[in-house]
């Protein structure tokens, strides 16, 4: 019988012990994703200006569900996700096996096939608004629900090698992620109240459907 524990109590030492991570908080290796030849549109500017102004003034007073309505949700819908057929999912849970661990639980935002629920994600997201703590760790919860996504993935597609994408957020940093194998990759921190950096999250978005477009899944 496996040992269950939710994705609410793992940290990333935890994590890595139990399951044989490595990580590299470098992003190097998926530099085809963080550096990728997107462009903001000028229409696309314009609402990233609002969407700026909103968060600098509101993001130490909205709570999180707030924060994805107001922020969140406006920049993903800006991606248009569902052109190439897959839906965003808000605080569904998912459940997986990995090794001799049950693990599951909300994710607070899910990119997957899927109708009515996530049954292949490519993208998980972790939001939390106060900085990390030994009792609350966004890193850790996210990349043992990518582990989850991971094993999902494998039961659809069994010959597949698709790494799992993700991101979490700590205070107002935005950290873009990569799961392949048990090799869990980090982007430097970006923060979204900065121009340049809210522009590189939205083309870092795009990309994202582009990649997922071309995996043929």
């Amino acid at each position: 019988m496996p040992k269950s524990i939710p994705f609410s109590k793992w940290s990333i030492e935890d994590a890595v012990e139990e399951f044989g991570l490595t990580v590299d908080y470098t992003g190097k290796g998926i530099e085809y994703w963080i550096n990728n030849q997107e462009t903001v549109s000028e229409d696309e500017a314009e609402k990233l200006a609002l969407l700026r102004a909103e968060l600098i003034n509101h993001a130490t007073l909205w709570n999180e569900l707030e924060l994805e309505i107001f922020f969140i949700s406006p920049l993903l819908a800006m991606v248009n996700l569902k052109e190439i057929g897959v839906q965003s999912f808000i605080e569904r849970e998912i459940k997986a096996v990995v090794d001799n661990w049950q693990v599951g639980g909300e994710v607070d935002w899910i990119v997957a096939k899927g109708f009515g629920k996530p049954k292949a994600p490519f993208f998980c997201l972790k939001e939390f608004k106060k900085a990390k703590n030994s009792s609350n760790d966004p890193e850790g919860q996210l990349v043992v629900s990518m582990l989850a996504a991971q094993e999902l993935n494998k039961k659809l597609y069994p010959n597949s090698d698709f790494p799992v994408y993700g991101a979490y957020l700590l205070g107002r940093d935005w950290t873009f992620c990569v799961l392949k194998d048990r090799h869990f990759t980090q982007s430097l921190p970006l923060f979204p109240t900065d121009e340049n950096s809210l522009k590189k999250i939205l083309t870092i978005l795009k990309e994202l459907k582009n990649i997922i477009k071309q995996s043929g899944r």
